[in-house]
């Protein structure tokens, strides 16, 4: 994590001189063109083997320039594999192409190509909505995850846009302790789902739309006592999520990942959209079973409903500061009688009749104990709850390698401290 100029630092040598005077120092060059670009092959090659078995997938992708301007590009990968979700950063690179949607949609198309990554697998992509990127992915026909976290905070601002707010923080010494009474009480509790919806090692898709829920009906819903300022608040930071999230292909995307969570289900799903969701998974599930050799016995059976799994309520996501689990109380399952078109569809019936489940849940590792129940179906919980719902995970990496980055010396090539910084992330 420190430059590899450090080797030729006097201190640094004279460390390791008394710390253990046989020890011969490689040099600089060493490193630069022998060690790193070794060590750069293996950890590629490894990480390539473990990409050649998945299927679906999702990105995450974030520009970022050092504080040297030198302009980078980070591509992060999120797959599920033995029902664990799993991120790796592909590559951090060095961009010194123009920032137009066309450049970065040609590298995003050059990124998976490189890991041989399939592009009809690619389930959507997380963004900022930054205009160059938000345009890369419709130049690529890619669908797009507007990252929870960016349009919260813009929503926040869409909400403080009050001349009663923006004077009372310019008169900050003058402090109206009536406005930024109410400021802070709307506020306040948004802060844990920025950070919860913001995690990488458990699933956060599926959140999007039990949140919104909330946002709608409790937490920024207005009640009695409210006063009028922060009436407005809350309406306009509810109307401004509301309306970003209605476009079609994304409402599909956010359904569908609370489908096959076993905590919502249909829960949060508009009863007049139930049945068409419904139809919609048993032709997707179709589609996803013809892509697999080996698929076509094990659906034939009908399943039955099964009973919870000993210790299934207790098992949990990992916390972030707090958990979302904690917004939600237990639901019934919405029941739906089985039907006769198929095993898919009664698969699908027995999924919506099985026992409800505790809202801290791990839904990965519900799939996995169900996996033999709902074969057919796990194939979709695969493929939309790997999605995550903020592109804070791109957007660390810069966290990690903003140092090496910046330190380098001009000599190092682009391409050396772009497998510098892989290494960083991957190892």
């Amino acid at each position: 994590m420190v430059p590899i100029a450090t080797v030729e630092q006097v201190g640094f040598k004279k460390l390791l001189k008394t710390m253990d005077p046989r020890y011969e120092l490689p040099s600089r060059n060493y490193f630069a063109r022998e060690a790193l670009p070794q060590m750069y092959n293996e950890v590629r090659l490894s990480l390539a083997g473990r990409l050649a078995n998945v299927t679906h997938f999702a990105l995450t992708s974030d520009m970022w320039s050092s504080r040297t301007c030198g302009p980078y590009m980070s591509v992060t990968v999120h797959f599920i594999q033995d029902w664990e979700i799993k991120t790796v950063c592909l590559q951090t690179s060095y961009f010194p192409q123009d920032h137009t949607g066309e450049h970065i949609a040609e590298a995003l198309q050059d990124a998976i190509a490189s890991w041989k990554l399939q592009e009809k697998h690619l389930v959507a992509i997380t963004t900022d909505n930054g205009s160059n990127i938000v345009k890369a992915v419709e130049l690529n026909k890619w669908l797009r995850m507007q990252c929870f976290s960016h349009r919260l905070h813009l929503a926040i601002g869409h909400g403080m846009n009050d001349t009663r707010v923006t004077r009372a923080i310019s008169l900050c010494k003058r402090v109206d302790l009536e406005v930024l009474e109410a400021v802070q009480k709307v506020l306040k509790p948004l802060q844990d789902f920025t950070d919860a919806l913001s995690g990488e090692e458990y699933i956060t898709l599926s959140y999007v739309k039990p949140v919104l829920h909330i946002f709608n009906e409790s937490l920024l819903a207005c009640e009695e006592g409210d006063s009028e300022l922060r009436k407005s608040i809350k309406t306009s930071i509810v109307e401004y999520l509301n309306s970003k999230y209605s476009e079609p292909a994304t409402t599909d995307l956010l359904e569908m990942a609370s489908f096959v969570d076993p905590r919502f289900r249909t829960t949060y799903i508009p009863s007049e959209k139930v049945d068409t969701l419904k139809h919609r998974a048993v032709l997707e599930v179709k589609t996803l079973l013809a892509d697999q050799s080996s698929c076509q016995q094990p659906y034939l059976r009908v399943p039955t409903v099964p009973e919870p799994a000993d210790g299934e309520a207790a098992a949990v996501a990992p916390k972030a500061k707090k958990t979302l689990a904690s917004f939600f109380k237990q639901r019934t399952a919405t029941t739906t009688a089985p039907t006769k078109r198929g095993a898919i569809e009664n698969e699908l019936s027995s999924y919506l009749q099985s026992a409800s489940v505790e809202s801290d849940t791990d839904p990965l590792k519900w799939w996995k104990d169900h996996e033999c129940v709902f074969p057919a179906l796990s194939h979709l919980a695969k493929k939309y709850l790997l999605v995550p719902a903020s592109s804070s995970p791109s957007e660390r990496v810069f966290s990690c390698s903003g140092n090496i980055v910046t330190c380098q010396r001009a000599s190092l090539k682009p391409d050396a401290v772009d497998r510098l910084v892989f290494l960083a992330q991957n190892l």
